[in-house]
């Protein structure tokens, strides 16, 4: 696979997430008072956040680094039939998850039509009327990594793409920009542009051009957040306070972030002086939402961890609860553990990387969502939360089948761009039958 500067944890946790850090540490109480807050990053606060960046990316660099062995690698080609069975089952368990999801919301066409004219609340009411089942909903996420694995086609059967693979990403992208619009779920677009976009750029003949695809990126994620932010607020609330719709989500877009960390410091300052949880309260938020009856109730009693965000960010500005992935393991377990996690994560996402470079089963299908969350470390903890649950678990378990359950071989005629590794010409020359 070839992959540019970008693709690289380390370099986005040093070149995107610690300079939006600094930047809300160092931002003045004027600042963050439009967004309702002022700024309680103190010193003490802000060296753990730097500590954890700087030991993530340094363990990232050290994974990204380590070259594995090909010959140990096993990188044949699966029956196109059982890609096929299998993709097309994932995708039919999200697109049930998805309507059960909407269809409340789109029960209710006044509802939804009152959503495209911008009128206030009507974002909060599809909240209330969106079914969210635990357990359930939640595999519509499935959806990126359906995405991933239509992309990836080629490299994992041989095979061209055929139509009905195009119509489904078609259908994929369709439903989701409904989601965005209708539920302005601008999380559900990026967890699909992201993977979708490293992947076609990874198999694409080298061009400096590539190298400048984050440019694009963020042009593209502002326009996004000014056309929902339009339907979501502007039209409703703040068309008549800001003379300008680009500066007001311009500066709305990037204040998600700095007060994300901002909230992250303040529950951080409330757990400084007593004993952390030593418990993923914080960082493991699938847990507690688990469709297990009592659980919540019992994980509570074995951790005593009864944080309730809402009514700790009292006073806040309810548009910006977010409360930063960087802080979430410090909060957990403590300044000192918590880096340690932070500098655990960063190898296990430079091995990933590597593994993608080198066209490794589990590379290829996980790294790419997994790259969603570094990138929203300054957000959110993005690998911890209850949406990217099901498609880490389900990613883990589809690497599992094709290594070791369905049947594999050397593809006689590979696809046009996708040149046998050294583990193929290996095994073609150590006299592997093909399927």
């Amino acid at each position: 696979m070839r992959t540019y500067w970008w693709f690289r944890p380390s370099r986005v946790a040093l070149l995107i997430v610690m300079p939006i850090a600094c930047f809300a540490f160092a931002a003045s109480d004027d600042y963050y008072r439009q967004f309702g807050a002022v700024n309680v990053i103190t010193p003490d606060r802000f060296f753990p956040v730097w500590l954890s960046i700087i030991g993530f990316a340094g363990a990232s660099w050290l994974g990204e680094t380590l070259v594995t062995n090909p010959r140990q690698q096993s990188t044949l080609y699966i029956r196109q039939s059982n890609y096929s069975v299998l993709l097309f089952s994932l995708a039919l368990v999200a697109t049930v998850a998805t309507i059960i999801f909407m269809a409340p919301i789109l029960s209710h066409p006044a509802l939804v039509l009152s959503i495209l004219k911008g009128e206030p609340a009507a974002s909060d009411t599809v909240r209330l009327y969106a079914d969210q089942l635990p357990g359930i909903t939640s595999q519509e996420n499935l959806f990126n990594l359906v995405v991933v694995l239509i992309i990836a086609k080629p490299r994992f059967t041989g095979c061209r793409r055929t139509i009905t693979d195009k119509l489904l990403l078609a259908f994929i992208l369709a439903i989701t920009a409904l989601k965005v619009i209708i539920h302005t779920e601008r999380l559900a677009l990026i967890e699909l542009a992201v993977p979708l976009g490293m992947l076609v750029i990874a198999q694409r003949r080298r061009s400096a051009v590539w190298a400048l695809a984050p440019v694009v990126g963020v042009v593209g994620l502002f326009l996004l957040f000014m056309g929902t932010e339009y339907l979501r607020s502007w039209v409703a609330f703040y068309s008549t306070r800001s003379d300008s719709l680009f500066d007001f989500a311009l500066n709305r877009m990037f204040g998600y972030y700095t007060t994300a960390i901002n909230n992250g410091a303040f529950l951080y300052g409330l757990h400084s002086d007593v004993q952390p949880y030593f418990f993923p309260k914080m960082s493991a938020g699938w847990l507690w939402h688990l469709p297990i009856p009592g659980l919540a109730d019992g994980l509570t009693a074995i951790s005593g961890a009864k944080l309730d965000l809402p009514d700790a960010l009292y006073g806040l500005n309810i548009e910006f609860n977010n409360t930063s992935g960087v802080f979430a393991p410090l909060i957990d377990f403590g300044p000192a553990v918590g880096v340690l996690v932070w500098i655990a994560l960063g190898y296990m996402s430079g091995r990933l990387f590597r593994r993608f470079v080198e066209g490794d089963c589990l590379g290829l299908i996980l790294f790419p969502t997994w790259y969603v969350g570094v990138l929203e470390i300054p957000r959110v903890f993005y690998w911890g939360e209850s949406r990217y649950f099901p498609s880490l678990v389900v990613s883990l378990a589809v690497s599992f089948v094709f290594l070791f359950l369905l049947p594999r071989g050397q593809h006689k005629r590979p696809v046009r761009g996708y040149r046998p590794s050294a583990v193929d010409r290996f095994v073609h020359h150590s006299g592997q039958s093909s399927p």
